[in-house]
């Protein structure tokens, strides 16, 4: 299990690890995209962090855990 103390979020590290492995690709193509489009790596990385953050922020989200 992963447990983040800050959100307080627990994850089974083999769904983790499940998941992440199913959006690996479009991962990539969203990275791909962004340089496609004349953002930097760092730029795109940076933004995806944000965006990331935004949607733990949300009060809309329901955290699950397992």
């Amino acid at each position: 299990m992963i447990f983040d103390p800050d959100d307080g979020i627990v994850v089974s590290s083999e769904r983790l690890e499940a998941c992440e492995a199913s959006l690996e690709g479009e991962f990539g193509d969203m990275i791909d995209h962004a340089l496609s489009r004349g953002w930097s790596l760092d730029e795109a990385l940076v933004a995806i962090a944000e965006l990331v953050s935004k949607e733990f922020a949300s009060p809309k989200r329901s955290v699950t855990t397992h």
